[in-house]
């Protein structure tokens, strides 16, 4: 039982690769499909989500276990990059861009070399033991916001409110993309998952009812809004406190 445990993080790690690949073979299937807005498209942003949450599971897990080794680290990095770098990917090229000019393939790119810069730098400080900083936007979190975006506009067009992937759409959605490239590589220190999460009461508390009052606002029916909505709190309060830091620390050196 004990041994068991011990694997859990690991284990946890290893279905998020798992889900990766799953991910990504649901997409080349609905590729082959003339529909826009095919089930599978959806049951992959879905999965990403899930894969999101278990990889902030798993760094639970691995804290309260004080499993934090390097083999551990490199693990995660490895299931980070498939399901959080590769598979929304290749999600936003088949479900945004592919009945478009393949010069659109450069978003989806961008996306892709950003997710495994930030991972990279996390590996190379996380064998610091003098780095604790976490610097740039998580590829989970990062990933969650892209995709909540994708299933969102999927839910608009299930209510009939968007019939189509309009080129407007198109520009905002590769907005957000940029977006959440550059603030990837950004070198702002963010909030770790973990501590944003499970830190402060108060904040679990507002977690709650911005996952709740959309839900019941909406009746259900644009669940990904939910996903949105914390995700960007998480960006805004991330940079908010980086800059209170920045500007504490030139009023301290100025003095």
């Amino acid at each position: 039982m004990t041994r068991i445990r011990t694997l859990l993080p690991d284990i946890l790690t290893g279905i998020n690769i798992c889900i990766g690949l799953v991910c990504l073979l649901l997409i080349v299937n609905a590729s082959r499909d003339a529909d826009d807005f095919h089930y599978y498209y959806i049951l992959s942003g879905w999965l990403i989500i899930f894969a999101a949450l278990v990889d902030i599971l798993d760094g639970a897990i691995a804290r309260w276990l004080g499993k934090t080794d390097v083999f551990g680290v490199q693990f995660d990095s490895i299931a980070d990059y498939t399901a959080f770098a590769v598979a929304p990917s290749v999600l936003l090229y088949a479900f945004v861009y592919a009945r478009h000019s393949i010069v659109f393939a450069i978003f989806p790119l961008l996306y892709l070399v950003s997710a495994a810069y930030r991972l990279a730098r996390f590996n190379t400080d996380a064998l610091e033991a003098s780095r604790k900083k976490i610097l740039g936007l998580g590829t989970p979190i990062s990933t969650a916001i892209i995709v909540a975006v994708v299933l969102l506009i999927a839910d608009l067009h299930k209510q009939n409110i968007i019939q189509s992937i309009s080129p407007a759409l198109i520009s905002v959605i590769s907005v957000i993309i940029l977006m959440n490239a550059f603030l990837m590589i950004l070198p702002s220190e963010f909030i770790t998952a973990y501590e944003y999460c499970f830190g402060n009461t108060r904040r679990i508390i507002l977690l709650i009812v911005a996952i709740i009052t959309p839900l019941l606002l909406f009746r259900f029916r644009l669940m990904a809004l939910s996903i949105l909505l914390v995700g960007i709190m998480y960006v805004v309060e991330s940079l908010g406190r980086s800059l209170v830091r920045r500007r504490t620390s030139k009023t301290i050196n100025t003095s």
